[in-house]
């Protein structure tokens, strides 16, 4: 959600006079200098109309979060139990591993938590076409076509097979890169064999109004995730502060945590 009270006005002046002027207003910010007679000034808006109001962007992804949570505690976990496993989650989906005679089938029994409206009017898996755009409704973004192989290497950076394509999601790398220098096969040995990966990028960039183009070399996969804990098979993780990690000699490793500072779970 976007903060209004950081916009700025912004003056370019090509004169001494002119700058002067624009300096001495009291919502003067700060300025740039892009040559010897080119320079912009930065002012602070003198009215702010508030119409992007932070409170209602951060409910509604508390809401949307009430409505995650619920649909994988409440009905996931409670249908299948042993037999679900997480294997990602992001701001608004699920990735499953699901043990199942026939989970399509499942989908009829309770059609009203998903938006099937995707799938072809004639699929094999008879289906009804319903809840179009509803919101909190669950849909399936491959539209029928099953999940194979998924590799998972940490948030936003994952790829998975079906039966006819290979998706694969990487955070920061340019869509020709990833689909040119990066291979399903890559995740693999990156997950399996602690293999990083690096590509070059070339990028165009622009600074002080000068446009270039750069060459950067950048990690693209990495094995390792800031964000969660790592066990010890190199694949799982734990979110950090999970109450199983304080029995973990790995985890008072790696964090240098003394037996006596140890919180006692008991």
């Amino acid at each position: 959600m976007e903060n209004v009270r950081r916009r700025v006005d912004i003056r370019l002046c090509s004169t001494e006079e002119q700058a002067r002027k624009l300096i001495a207003k009291s919502n003067f910010n700060r300025r740039t200098i892009f040559s010897e007679n080119l320079m912009a000034v930065h002012l602070k808006k003198n009215n702010i109309k508030f119409f992007k109001p932070i409170q209602v962007g951060m409910a509604i992804l508390d809401l949307s979060k009430v409505l995650k949570y619920s649909f994988h505690y409440e009905y996931m976990k409670h249908r299948y139990d042993s037999k679900i496993r997480l294997m990602y989650t992001d701001t608004d989906s699920f990735i499953y591993e699901i043990k199942t005679d026939d989970f399509y089938s499942d989908m009829k029994d309770d059609i009203n938590l998903y938006d099937t409206s995707d799938y072809d009017k004639n699929n094999v898996y008879n289906l009804p076409l319903v809840n179009k755009k509803v919101i909190g409704k669950m849909k399936d973004e491959n539209k029928g076509n099953i999940m194979t192989e998924y590799v998972g290497l940490k948030s936003k950076m994952y790829a998975y097979k079906t039966n006819n394509k290979i998706e694969k999601r990487l955070k920061g790398i340019k869509k020709q890169t990833l689909k040119n220098k990066i291979t399903f096969e890559d995740y693999k040995a990156c997950l399996l064999n602690q293999k990083l990966k690096y590509v070059d990028m070339n990028l165009i960039r622009s600074k002080f109004h000068l446009i270039h183009s750069i060459k950067q070399n950048k990690l693209a996969l990495s094995y390792k995730d800031d964000k969660k804990f790592v066990n010890g098979d190199g694949i799982t993780t734990l979110a950090h502060g999970h109450w199983s990690l304080m029995h973990l000699d790995l985890f008072n490793e790696q964090y240098d945590i003394k037996s006596d500072d140890m919180i006692n779970t008991q």
